[in-house]
């Protein structure tokens, strides 16, 4: 037992010799001069980085506010007082095609107090009516060859422009458009123009149409037929002459499409608005043969169904 105790304090004092030795035989470096003045100047500059980016963003903010403040439209929400936008457009009963503009088209000129385009109609002796939004019209080029009745149209699709004179205005050659579109309607107006007496001796003629109404045709006629057509209606009617004691009488030939509700109300209503203000020429002379009688039984140019 004390043997061991001795072997115990021998390797104690043994290793305390060899700490001593070892602290001393391994030398004490300095620090590097200026190593703390290095120390002092990254802090600093870490500080001065730090208090530049916090200003920076202290900036951003503030101009987003001041911006939001005295632009409120600029800002992606659209927050603030900025203009209130347009109203959306309202839906109508029905698609009207939007119409693109022809170089033959009938002519149209603004009217301070109605927002209808007027369309005139030279070739069949200054026929003119009014054209609610969304129509537009075409008449036969104005050196067409004489044929045995004049014609203009007009429709609320895009009316394609005759690219050369037709002498058969309702040949497949010379239609305005190719087919219908399902909302769409092409009323085509066709002559002869007749004249004829007034209803008694002391009758004015007035720019006011006769009454007159447009009837649905029992089949289709070649013509709406060859459009695609679904439905048809036509009619006549009686324009007084301005400046002559007689009145002219047009055919009117309405082709629809599939659908196309409040169609006739719209044309019927263009067709009530015509007016035909010019004297009685060579072509609006009543014919020799006696004139005849004036109903709603439907007839068309360009009818040449069996």
């Amino acid at each position: 037992m004390q043997e061991h105790e001795q072997e115990y304090e021998h390797e104690q004092e043994h290793a305390e010799e060899l700490r001593i030795l070892l602290e001393r035989a391994v030398p004490r470096l300095p620090a590097p001069e200026g190593r703390l003045d290095d120390v002092r100047q990254r802090v600093v500059r870490t500080r001065r980085r730090r208090r530049r980016t916090a200003g920076a963003a202290a900036a951003t903010v503030t101009g987003l506010v001041l911006a939001g403040v005295l632009l409120p439209g600029l800002l992606p929400d659209g927050a603030g007082s900025a203009l209130p936008a347009s109203p959306a457009p309202s839906v109508t009963s029905r698609p009207v095609p939007t119409p693109t503009p022809s170089a033959t088209s009938a002519t149209s000129t603004p009217n301070g107090t109605d927002e209808r385009r007027l369309a005139r109609f030279p070739q069949l002796g200054a026929l003119s009516l009014r054209l609610l939004a969304g129509w537009q019209a075409q008449p036969v080029p104005h050196d067409t060859p004489a044929t045995p009745s004049s014609t203009g149209y007009f429709a609320n699709q895009p009316l394609t422009p005759y690219a050369a004179d037709c002498s058969e205005p309702v040949s497949s050659r010379c239609r305005p458009v190719r087919s219908l579109l399902p909302s769409g309607a092409l009323a085509m107006i066709s002559g002869p123009v007749k004249t004829l007496p007034p209803a008694s001796p002391t009758a004015t003629a007035t720019p006011t149409p006769a009454p007159w109404q447009l009837v649905p045709s029992g089949t289709l006629s070649s013509f709406c037929r060859a459009l695609g057509a679904a439905k048809e209606y036509g009619g006549k009617f009686t324009l007084p002459v301005r400046t002559a004691d007689a009145n002219v009488v047009f055919t009117v030939t309405l082709c629809l499409g599939s659908d196309s509700p409040g169609i006739v109300e719209d044309v019927h209503t263009m067709i009530s608005s015509a007016d035909f203000g010019t004297e009685v020429t060579e072509a609006t002379k009543p014919p020799t043969s006696p004139t005849p009688s004036i109903g709603a039984t439907h007839t068309t140019a360009a009818d040449d169904r069996p």
